[in-house]
């Protein structure tokens, strides 16, 4: 929906699909919005990649990897090698439907953690955001994913395991 902030000066700053502009109020800079909108609306025609889930995915992971430390990188890297690909991989990016992603959420928590579904969620997520303000994809079809709740841990949950005397 693009944004509008005010700088330190006092100028507001308007952006909408990484198109930048200022304006000297904010009745102007709500202009300038509606503005941007309407020539995005009417100029810029959307690219709908035709690729893979795997593929189109794969490509940000490469991109993101300046941008993370090793270790959040590889934690990354294996939440889409272990469930994004497996999953969804082979389904083409403007087919991704959000049931495609619901049943790849629920499958992961059956059988993984919560922790482990939720990050699958958010990697998928985070790239279809991406995907939508470069344009490629009309809507975020992860927007209408449920993530199950977290379940509540208990003390009587937790299993008290004693040493042995060799232990």
């Amino acid at each position: 929906d693009g944004c509008i902030y005010q700088r330190k000066d006092g100028r507001y700053t308007v952006a909408l699909y990484g198109k930048v502009t200022t304006a000297k109020d904010l009745k102007t800079a709500n202009a300038k919005l509606k503005e941007m909108k309407l020539k995005a609306a009417l100029n810029e025609p959307m690219t709908v990649k035709k690729t893979s889930v795997k593929n189109y995915v794969g490509q940000w992971l490469v991109s993101k990897k300046n941008s993370l430390k090793p270790a959040s990188y590889k934690r990354l890297e294996q939440t889409y090698n272990n469930q994004v690909v497996k999953y969804i991989g082979d389904i083409q990016l403007q087919a991704l439907r959000a049931d495609d992603i619901q049943t790849m959420v629920d499958e992961v928590y059956t059988t993984r953690t919560y922790s482990t579904a939720k990050k699958a969620f958010d990697c998928i997520n985070e790239c279809m955001r991406l995907a939508v303000l470069k344009r490629q994809l009309p809507y975020n079809p992860c927007e209408g994913v449920v993530i199950p709740r977290k379940p509540k841990r208990t003390i009587a949950d937790e299993e008290t395991r004693y040493y042995t005397r060799e232990e």
